[in-house]
Formats: structure tokens, C-alpha cells, sequence
């Protein structure tokens, strides 16, 4: 008889797999903070049958809601629109052809590479996203950043190396959805989707097999039907944390720790 060696199995733990999720997940620019929308989003859809726009308009601004935004208004205007299209590429490049300022307003601090706006133009993915942030005084309200031919904005300072008087609030996101490449996805998928990719900024590029999260839809998991607790779990973690660190790093940290505490909440055992 052949003996061979012991076989051991070990298992991943929570806070690993949130790290590995989070190290994903967020933008590759050191220059952009952690950002998320400041108490208001408005959900625009446009080239789809009204019963699929109002679907998706609908979901998005329920998420929002379970993450403590206020949805706005029939009639507001949008900071967040999804475009449907049969050709995703080529509606991607027109509308940075012809408004390009949109998407790079010229700021430092705002949106991701020009490699990035790039790939956001040239890629074939069904579901395409391009977001805008801005870094706001937190006591003022008012914009952080020069602006291309304006003066220089008076920031509130601090005392602190650790922590800053500013936020960053997401202004708008475009989100692009090619209905020639959804594979038989359905709407209710697509919706989810959407949710995860406008509440919060995540890296196109990430790679995320492996996670039971409606951003893996793409990567072939077609069984997926939408956004899970690991989802709801990182999205309230990213809308409470207090992401006023001067590192990006403390700011990851931070969010890991309250969606570790938000899935720990969760698998408690009910009492008796």
C-alpha cells in the first residue's frame, strides 16, 4: 500500500476574502479617494421599452434607499443614466466625441486614466460605466478642486495628517447597457447590476469569480439572479464608514471593517 501525505484543506477566512473582494473591487489611481453619492441620486434610463426603463429606475432607487440616499423625484435630473444601445462601443465613443468634458472635466482628482476613458470606449462588455467624482469641503459644501480658468478654492484645513476636511462625493455616472451582448441575461439581473455599478465605483478591470456577488454576472455566472448579502453587505459598509482618512488604505480598512461586522450580524444565531 502507498502512503501519502496528509491532505490539508484550509479554509478562507471572512475577513481574507473581504480584503481580497475589497483589493478588487476599488479603482487602480492612487489619485481617487474612496467616493460615494452625498445624500440624493436621480436615476435617468433612456432607449428602452418604458416597462424595462421604469424597471431599472426603479431598482436602482430602492438600493439607494436601503443604503440611506433619497431618491429623487419623477422629473429631477439625473446623476445617474443608463443608456441602452445595440451597439455599447460605438455609443461610448460618440458621446466622449461630442462631450468629452463630461467625462474628463479637467480636474485633477475626478476620474479615472485616460487609459481607462480609453478602454471605457473601446471595450466590448455588455455593461460599460464611466464615473465622475468631485472633492468636496465637508464643512462648506462647496468644491475642492480648480476648475479649469477658475481661481483656486479657499479649503477649510486640519490639524491632522491622518484625517481630511474633505469628501468625495460620486456627481454623476454614465452607465451604458448593450442589449446585443446581455446572452440572455434578464432585466431583473441587468437592474442589480446597475445598482452595484453606480452606488459605488467599481474597477472594470476587477476580477471577480469567486465571489458570491452580482458582479461576477459577466464572468460566465449566469445563475446569479441578483444583488446578494455580500452585496447589500458592501454597499452599506461603503455609506456608513466615515471615509474622511487621508489614505486610500485606511479608507479600504475601514469599509472592510463594517461589512465584516454587518455578515457577522447576520449569521448570529437567533435567540431564544
Amino acid at each position: 500500500m502507498t502512503r501519502v501525505d496528509d491532505i490539508v484543506v484550509s479554509a478562507r477566512s471572512d475577513a481574507d476574502h473581504i480584503r481580497s473582494f475589497l483589493d478588487d473591487i476599488s479603482l487602480p489611481e492612487r489619485s481617487l479617494n474612496t467616493a460615494r453619492f452625498f445624500q440624493k441620486v436621480c436615476v435617468g434610463v433612456v432607449n428602452l421599452r418604458p416597462d424595462a426603463a421604469q424597471l431599472i429606475a426603479d431598482r436602482v432607487s430602492f438600493v439607494a434607499e436601503e443604503i440611506g440616499l433619497k431618491a429623487g423625484e419623477p422629473g429631477c435630473t439625473p446623476n445617474i443614466l443608463v443608456i441602452a444601445s445595440n451597439d455599447g462601443r460605438g455609443l461610448a465613443q460618440g458621446l466622449v466625441r461630442r462631450s468629452r468634458r463630461a467625462f474628463d472635466p479637467g480636474a485633477s482628482g475626478m476620474v479615472r486614466s485616460r487609459r481607462a476613458l480609453q478602454v471605457f470606449q473601446t471595450g466590448d462588455a455588455a455593461i460599460r460605466w464611466w464615473h465622475v467624482s468631485v472633492p468636496i469641503d465637508a464643512h462648506t459644501g462647496s468644491l475642492a478642486v480648480r476648475q479649469p480658468g477658475e481661481d483656486a478654492p479657499v479649503v477649510t484645513g486640519s490639524n491632522s495628517r491622518l484625517r481630511s476636511e474633505l469628501r468625495h462625493d460620486i456627481a454623476r455616472v454614465i452607465v451604458i447597457v448593450d442589449l446585443s451582448k446581455l446572452d440572455g441575461m434578464h432585466f431583473g439581473q441587468v437592474a442589480d447590476y446597475v445598482s452595484m455599478v453606480s452606488l459605488s465605483q467599481v474597477d472594470a478591470d476587477g476580477d471577480f469569480e469567486g465571489y458570491d456577488s452580482i458582479l461576477s454576472l459577466l464572468s460566465d455566472n449566469r445563475q446569479i439572479q441578483g444583488l446578494t448579502e455580500w452585496d447589500e453587505a458592501y454597499l452599506k459598509a461603503l455609506y456608513s464608514a466615515e471615509l474622511n482618512q487621508v489614505a486610500k488604505s485606511h479608507q479600504q480598512g475601514e469599509i472592510a471593517r463594517l461589512m465584516e461586522a454587518v455578515r457577522n450580524d447576520r449569521v448570529q444565531p437567533e435567540s431564544k
